[in-house]
C-alpha cells in the first residue's frame, strides 16, 4: 500500500491490490466501453437498453473540440485569438487539419483520459467554404486509419441551421449531410447500432424534432445551464457551474467573450472546483468545453500565457490538470503531481508510492485538490 513518506506497508498486499485493480479495470473497460466494437454510451440518453435508469460507473470524459483554426497567424480564425484573447498556443497558429497537428492533440488527449471528441461545427456545417468540414474530415481519416483499440470515438455538435438561421430546412440540410458523409465512418461515435449526434441547442426553433437514425444527443449553451440540470446534463460549458446531475455534468475551465471574463480562471481554481464537485456526484460522463477554444479562452490545451503560483509560464497547467482529475476518477494519483486534500491545508508531492509533504506551493506544476476526506484514503490503496 501507499504511504506516508516514513511509514510502512506490505509489499506483497501492495502487489495483489495492483493486480486486482488492474483485472477490474480491463473488466469495466471492456463491458462499460465498447460492445462489439461500438461505444457504449447508454446512459448519454438517460436510459439503458432496455429501459431501466443505468447507474454510472466512474465518469468518462468528453471533450469539445474546435474545428475552425487554420489560414496562419494573419488568417480570419487566429485573428480574434492574436487581437482579443492575446493567448499563444504552444503548437503556434497551427492548421488543425495537418497530420503532425492531429498527432500531437491526439496524443495529449489520450493521456488526459478522452473517451469522446466532439467537433463543434456549431456555427453551420457548410460555414467559411467548407474548411471546418475539411478539417473534421482529417480527424476522421487519421482516427480511422488507428487500430480499433487506440481509436477516440469522435462525433459533431451541429445547430447552426436552426441557432444561427432560424431555418428548419437548413437544419434538416445539415443532419442529412452528416448522415451522408460520416453516420458510416469507422470512427463515429455510437450508441448501438446508430451514429451518435450532438444537438447544440441555443434557440428552441425546432424542440420537437428527432431523427431515428441517430441517437440524438441534446446540448445545451452554457446560458441555458437550467435545462442541462432539467435534462441530462450535457452542454457547451455551464455558468455560473455545472448542475448536479447523474449522468453527465457540462464545465468550462474559464470562460471570456472579447477580453472580459465571464467566468476567471484564477489560475484553475475555478476548473478544479468543478471536478471536484463531479468527483462528488459521480455522473457517468463529465463534458469539458473545451480543448482548444482560444477565441473565447475556454481551452485547456498549452497555452505560453498559462501561469503557476509564481506568474511563471507553465503552457502545460490545465492539461495537468485534467490528467490528474482524470486519474481521481478511478482513484489513481499521477507520479510526480502535487495533491492537497479540500479539508486540510498541507500539500504533498506523490513520488515512488508516498506523500511526501511540501513546504511550500510548487513552482511550475499545479495543486490537486481532492474531495474533503479523500486523499490519505486513496495514497493507502495504490
Amino acid at each position: 500500500m501507499g504511504w506516508i513518506a516514513g511509514g510502512k506497508g506490505m509489499v506483497g498486499v501492495r502487489l495483489l491490490f495492483c493486480c486486482l485493480v488492474v483485472l477490474l479495470a480491463a473488466a469495466d473497460q471492456a463491458s462499460a466501453v465498447r460492445i462489439n466494437g461500438d461505444l457504449k454510451l447508454d446512459h448519454l440518453v438517460g436510459q439503458a437498453a432496455h429501459g431501466e435508469l443505468r447507474e454510472p460507473t466512474y465518469a468518462r470524459i468528453a471533450m469539445w473540440y474546435t474545428s475552425w483554426y487554420q489560414g496562419g497567424p494573419f488568417g480570419k480564425a487566429w485573428l480574434p485569438v492574436r487581437t482579443q484573447a492575446f493567448l499563444s498556443p504552444v503548437l503556434g497558429p497551427y492548421d488543425s487539419k495537418r497530420p503532425e497537428i492531429i498527432k500531437q492533440q491526439y496524443d495529449w488527449m489520450r493521456e488526459c483520459g478522452v473517451d469522446l471528441i466532439i467537433f463543434d461545427d456549431t456555427n453551420w456545417v457548410w460555414v467559411d467554404d467548407r474548411k471546418i468540414d475539411q478539417i473534421i474530415q482529417a480527424w476522421f481519416s487519421f482516427m480511422d486509419a488507428l487500430p480499433l483499440e487506440q481509436r477516440i470515438p469522435l462525433t459533431m455538435g451541429i445547430g447552426g441551421g436552426l441557432n444561427q438561421h432560424n431555418s428548419r430546412e437548413s437544419w434538416l440540410n445539415e443532419v442529412a449531410y452528416i448522415w451522408e458523409a460520416y453516420a458510416a465512418r469507422p470512427s463515429m461515435a455510437r450508441v448501438g447500432p446508430r451514429p451518435l449526434l450532438v444537438w447544440y441547442i441555443e434557440k428552441d426553433v425546432m424542440p420537437e424534432w428527432d431523427d431515428p437514425r441517430f441517437a440524438v444527443l441534446r446540448a445545451y449553451h452554457a446560458y441555458r445551464t437550467a435545462d442541462q440540470a432539467a435534462g441530462n446534463g450535457w452542454g457547451w460549458g455551464s455558468t455560473p457551474g455545472p448542475p448536479e446531475n447523474r449522468y453527465c455534468m457540462s464545465f468550462f475551465p474559464g470562460w471570456s467573450l472579447k477580453g472580459t471574463d465571464q467566468i476567471p480562471r484564477d489560475r484553475g481554481e475555478y476548473y478544479k472546483q468543478c471536478w471536484i464537485k463531479a468527483l462528488q456526484a459521480k455522473p457517468g460522463w463529465v463534458c469539458i468545453a473545451d480543448w482548444n477554444n482560444f477565441d473565447e479562452e475556454t481551452a485547456i490545451e498549452d497555452a505560453w500565457e498559462w501561469v503557476d503560483y509564481r506568474d511563471e509560464s507553465c503552457p502545460s497547467w490545465y492539461r495537468w490538470l485534467t490528467r490528474c482529475y482524470a486519474g481521481l476518477r478511478s482513484g489513481q494519483l499521477l507520479e510526480g503531481s502535487y495533491y492537497r486534500d479540500k479539508a486540510h491545508p498541507e500539500v504533498y508531492l506523490w513520488q515512488n508510492k508516498q506523500l511526501i509533504h511540501q513546504g511550500q506551493y510548487p513552482a511550475g506544476a499545479p495543486i490537486i485538490d481532492t474531495p474533503p476526506e479523500w486523499l490519505l484514503p486513496l495514497a493507502a490503496k495504490q
